[in-house]
C-alpha cells in the first residue's frame, strides 16, 4: 500500500492542483473493499432512512388503523410465515452485503440494523404463532408503547437519512 504521508511530502501544495491530485491518488489507493463497503453504507443508510422516517410518518397519520392491522396480521399463521420470508430475505442480504462492524456510528447502526432484521426473521419462522403473539402484542396495543416505538423510528430515520445524504454530497463535491 501507498503511504500516504510520502505522497504529502512529495507534492508540493504550491502547485495548483496539487492537493487535487493528492486526494484523487489517497481515493484511489484506499483497499477497494473499504470503498465498497463506504458506498454500500451511504446506500442503505438513506434507504432504511428513508424507510424510517415514511413508516413513522404513516404509523403518525394511522396509528390506530395500524394498530388494529397488525394486530389482525399477527394472528394469521400463513401471512406471518409470508412475512417471516421477506423479513428474512432483507436480513439475509443485508448481513451478506454489509457485515462491517469498524467505522463510524452509520456503519455500525446500519449493520446492526441487518443483524436484527435477520433476528427478527427467524424468530417469526421458528417460533410457534401463539407463543410469539404473547408479548408484542401486549406491546403493540399499548399507546405508550407505540408513541416510543413511533419517535424512536422517526429519530432513526432522521438520523440516517442525514448520514447518508450529507456524506454523500460531502463525496461528490468538486475537488
Amino acid at each position: 500500500m501507498v503511504d500516504l504521508r510520502k505522497l504529502a511530502d512529495l507534492a508540493t501544495l504550491s502547485e495548483p492542483g496539487a492537493l487535487c491530485s493528492l486526494m484523487v491518488v489517497r481515493w484511489n489507493y484506499l483497499p477497494r473493499t473499504e470503498v465498497t463497503m463506504f458506498l454500500r453504507t451511504i446506500f442503505l443508510s438513506k434507504l432504511l432512512g428513508l424507510y424510517c422516517i415514511i413508516l413513522a410518518l404513516a404509523m403518525l397519520v394511522n396509528g390506530t388503523v395500524i394498530m388494529q392491522d397488525v394486530t389482525e396480521l399477527a394472528h394469521n399463521a400463513p401471512v406471518m410465515f409470508i412475512a417471516g420470508i421477506f423479513t428474512l430475505f432483507a436480513g439475509l442480504a443485508m448481513v451478506l452485503g454489509h457485515n462491517y462492524w469498524r467505522g463510524g456510528a452509520v456503519t455500525i447502526v446500519v449493520t446492526l440494523i441487518g443483524w436484527l432484521t435477520l433476528l427478527k426473521a427467524v424468530l417469526i419462522l421458528f417460533i410457534p404463532l401463539y407463543v410469539a403473539t404473547l408479548l408484542p402484542l401486549a406491546l403493540l396495543q399499548s399507546h405508550h408503547f407505540f408513541y416510543v416505538r413511533l419517535v424512536v423510528t422517526l429519530l432513526l430515520g432522521v438520523y440516517l437519512t442525514y448520514s447518508g445524504f450529507a456524506t454523500s454530497a460531502k463525496t461528490q463535491q468538486p475537488v
